[in-house]
């Protein structure tokens, strides 16, 4: 392992391929932007049961940085509310699918991306492509282009969850002007002074490495256990930049309260039909260690944040007890001055895992659209907090709080799987 800072993942002899575990791809087409990104585009034909297993939406796309983008975008373009929902790893708008019927029925206008590197948008082959910050302005220039009226007064409502939190909650710190509501579920911003976890670099497929996600956590808790520490976040970002046996359907069961049916499972592994597709859901977990406050930024978006005074909703899953803990939900609440600005509860969803929209999409969905439809649209900017500094002083040590949730999260989930077994 590389003893020097992790800014992004640089691709080793066996990054794309090795013998005998991953063969070398010698077929698929690879494009190339004028920039000269090197992607690949996932064939129409592996989406073809998509509308069988609930999501009947045409593709859109919008150009980022020479490649295609893909989108929902459902209800009336001249709807008073528009809702951007923003997935995570190793998920896509597929995800949304429960949750869009209800929000678009209600009367607004729907939009679910894709990053790209997952669902049906263009994936970038180099493994260096896909870090935070690029992801942050891939996000920018997306609304830019979607939702051009942005620019002029706040017209999003947000909804994140996941490494889409981290993302779109520093897309607000950053552009608060764009948004007039923000609700989050499973979700915060890290903001990490000094990166604390080891990851490989450069990267190669691990073919001695054959085990499933359950495996894993398996393996962990019986001679392995590492708990709650930051050890056990960078077994799993290292598990997904290494292993070829890396499935997003395993990922999204495990992190799922309920038996999800072959038909939906299958439809999260459609976007990667081979390695080469791969690239994004690999190394997004390890996105995390590129980030070094105060460098990146998270440490401005968090103090932006504390003066955010439009409505702000913070939802949870009680079985993610990462990303969905109560100390996670608390340090939002605390912190950003429009979770109190309004009487709607953040509530926690007992049945509700990590990727709570599965579990509870519909239900939700509705309570979302009750906020936006309960909370009057405030077109008066940030409000003016004192303290500043120590707003970001706080936001650092929250966020190494922060770091331990997201190792507890897939701990927790694990031995929750684990568990189960017996």
């Amino acid at each position: 392992m590389s003893s020097t800072p992790f800014e992004y993942p640089i691709a080793g002899p066996n990054a794309y391929f090795s013998d005998p575990c991953v063969p070398e791809d010698t077929t698929t087409p690879r494009l190339v932007t004028d920039d000269g990104i090197e992607y690949v585009r996932t064939p129409e034909e592996h989406f073809a049961n998509l509308s069988a297993n609930g999501y009947p939406w045409k593709p859109n796309y919008a150009m980022i940085e020479g490649m295609r983008m893909h989108y929902v975008d459902v209800g009336s373009p001249d709807a008073e509310e528009i809702v951007l929902l923003l997935h995570g790893q190793p998920s896509w708008s597929f995800l949304y699918r429960k949750m869009i019927p209800v929000l678009e029925e209600r009367g607004f206008r729907v939009l679910a991306l894709d990053w790209l590197g997952m669902g049906k948008s263009d994936k970038p082959v180099d493994l260096s492509q896909h870090t935070f910050l690029k992801q942050v302005e891939r996000l920018k220039a997306f609304i830019k282009q979607v939702v051009p009226e942005a620019m002029d007064e706040p017209t999003i409502n947000l909804f994140i969850q996941d490494w889409g939190s981290l993302i779109g909650f520093r897309v607000v710190g950053d552009e608060p002007q764009w948004f007039r509501r923000v609700v989050s579920a499973n979700g915060n911003l890290p903001v990490i002074p000094k990166n604390p976890f080891t990851i490989v670099n450069p990267v190669n497929y691990n073919c001695s490495d054959t085990r499933s996600m359950l495996d894993v956590g398996m393996d962990r808790f019986q001679s392995n256990p590492c708990g709650a520490d930051q050890s056990c976040f960078g077994i799993w970002a290292n598990y997904a930049l290494t292993s070829p046996a890396l499935l997003p359907s395993d990922v999204i069961q495990i992190a799922t309260t309920m038996t999800l049916d072959d038909g939906a499972l299958a439809q999260y592994d459609a976007p990667f039909p081979d390695f080469v597709y791969k690239a994004a859901i690999r190394t997004f977990p390890s996105m995390i260690a590129g980030l070094h406050e105060p460098e990146s930024g998270n440490t401005a978006a968090w103090a932006s944040l504390g003066e955010f005074s439009r409505p702000y909703l913070a939802l949870a899953g009680e079985d993610d007890p990462g990303l969905g803990s109560e100390e996670t939900q608390d340090r939002l609440t605390s912190h950003i001055p429009g979770a109190s600005v309004h009487e709607f509860e953040h509530k926690r969803y007992p049945d509700a895992g990590h990727f709570i929209q599965e579990d509870v999409g519909e239900e939700m969905a509705a309570y979302v659209a009750d906020f936006i439809q309960g909370t009057p649209f405030m077109d008066e900017g940030p409000a003016e907090l004192e303290g500043v500094d120590d707003a970001s002083s706080v936001a650092v040590h929250g966020a190494e709080l922060n770091g331990g949730m997201l190792v507890f999260l897939m701990a927790a989930l694990f031995l929750r799987k684990f568990m189960s077994v017996f």
